[in-house]
């Protein structure tokens, strides 16, 4: 080691020879260095930090797409629930209407025969009254 090379290392600088690979930084290269590790201690915080926050988006979409699956479930569900109900409407639609047309006749029949039999009053009140002669 030359005496320039201690001198160096007395003033903070740099010690030993360069081959050797021995330094002795500088105050403020101390905390470059420093700086520098804890970046890359912060830097793989945020690593672990940036792979949390992507498990937890691959969870919510995860279950973002078994919720959509079951909603989709539900929906063909519903759907064939509401086809089922339409072809029972569409059936008492036409039983309604066959009653309707029942009623009408049975309501014509009656007004048929309550015709009738008011004729048959009047026939035998004709026969049965005195004769005004």
């Amino acid at each position: 080691m030359s005496i320039a090379d201690f001198r160096l290392a007395i003033d903070g600088y740099q010690y030993g020879a360069l081959r050797k690979g021995f330094y002795l930084k500088s105050p403020d290269r101390l905390q470059s260095t420093i700086g520098n590790r804890k970046s890359a201690i912060s830097s793989e915080e945020h690593m672990t930090d940036t792979n949390n926050q992507f498990e937890r988006l691959e969870e919510k979409l995860l279950k973002a797409i078994e919720l959509f699956k079951r909603t989709q479930t539900e929906k063909r569900t519903l759907e064939q629930e509401i086809e089922k109900l339409k072809a029972e409407i569409k059936e008492h639609a036409q039983g309604n209407g066959a009653m309707e047309r029942e009623l009408i006749a049975l309501r014509k029949e009656r007004e048929d025969v309550r015709s009738r039999v008011e004729k048959l009053l009047e026939r035998i009140d004709v026969l049965t009254s005195p004769d005004e002669q």
